[in-house]
């Protein structure tokens, strides 16, 4: 298997496990580094386009889910994917400020026999890697539940 050049790959970054690799992309997205990267949702939709393809190929073989076919981007998509990665990251700094990833998306859950959470993700592109976002975190945060116990109680 040919490993896709992903955002967080082409920082020389190890990318996350599993599904989180998806979340660590689209913030890896935005330009840095040295040699600076393009931003890859701000250089176009043809290379916006080339990224969510990678990013679905590499996210479904690394969750073993089928690839989803998603419709192709729009033009009026891009400000919306940043938007999304600006508030992804505002979450990652935890300081507080809340952010709501709030473009919509609708998100089936479903526990399966084996105690694992699958999800269906419906809303064209956008909607899609919305839901896909909030479902890697929630599973992520099942998966730590579950092998570590529940966090501190509140109050």
């Amino acid at each position: 298997m040919t490993t896709t050049v992903t955002a967080t790959t082409r920082y020389g970054l190890t990318p996350a496990p599993g599904g989180l690799a998806l979340v660590q992309d689209v913030v890896n997205s935005r330009a840095a580094g040295r040699p600076r990267e393009p931003d890859l949702l701000g250089s176009g939709l043809d290379v916006a386009q080339g990224w969510l393809a990678g990013l679905v190929e590499e996210w479904a073989s690394a969750t073993v889910t089928p690839t989803p076919d998603l419709p192709a981007l729009r033009e009026p998509d891009l400000p919306r994917l940043r938007a999304l990665r600006d508030d992804v990251t505002q979450v990652l700094r935890r300081d507080g400020t809340p952010a709501s990833l709030g473009d919509g998306a609708t998100v089936l859950l479903a526990r399966g026999e084996d105690g694992q959470v699958s999800l269906s993700l419906v809303g064209g592109p956008v909607g899609w890697l919305v839901g896909a976002v909030v479902g890697e975190v929630l599973r992520a945060r099942t998966a730590r539940v579950a092998t570590t116990g529940p966090g501190p109680s509140p109050g």
